[in-house]
């Protein structure tokens, strides 16, 4: 039963009761009615009539007060367990908040760690670019000596070999 329910039973309750009070308070006026019409000579019939017309409807009266009673009582017990529904829920709203708001500020920290990581890396391609682009240019100079070297190894051959021909024979023509 929502809240709202519980207040709008309680405020007619709370009339019941107050119309309860009123029919009481018109019994007593009555009363004392009765009591007038006696002390002028009323007859003793009708006064106990009117008497006990007015008892009965005091009791039903003090029957009604008493159930306005025990179920206004009823829904204060639920009123409070109400509330306290409402407080356990208000915390846990709370708690979730809260955490979303960790969470909000996990995601924002994370997202930084993110650009840095970015950044890094960036800045590791261009440091990787460049060494390449140097290992290239290493490995073309190393081509180019390679073809040098291959142009100029028969020539050196030819020429250690003539060496070493006039070698052989200059140890001959000392020999001799």
């Amino acid at each position: 039963m929502s809240e709202c329910l519980m207040e709008e039973r309680m405020e007619n309750m709370q009339q019941e009761l107050s119309a309860a009070s009123n029919s009481l308070d018109i019994s007593t006026n009555g009363l004392m009615f009765l009591d007038q019409c006696i002390c002028g000579g009323v007859s003793k019939m009708t006064y106990e009539m009117k008497s006990l017309e007015l008892e009965s409807d005091k009791y039903e009266l003090e029957l009604n007060l008493h159930e306005l009673e025990k179920e206004n009582v009823d829904l204060s017990e639920r009123v409070s367990g109400l509330e306290a529904q409402l407080r356990h829920l208000t915390d846990a709203m709370e708690f979730n908040r809260l955490e979303l708001q960790h969470s909000g500020n996990h995601v924002v920290s994370l997202e930084s760690k993110i650009r840095k990581l970015e950044h890094q890396k960036e800045s590791q391609k261009l440091v990787m670019k460049e060494q390449l682009l140097e290992m290239q240019k290493r490995w073309l100079d190393a081509q180019e000596e390679c073809e040098y070297l291959k142009k100029v190894n028969p020539k050196l051959q030819a020429t250690t070999e003539s060496l070493m021909e006039e070698c052989h024979l200059l140890q001959n023509l000392n020999a001799e």
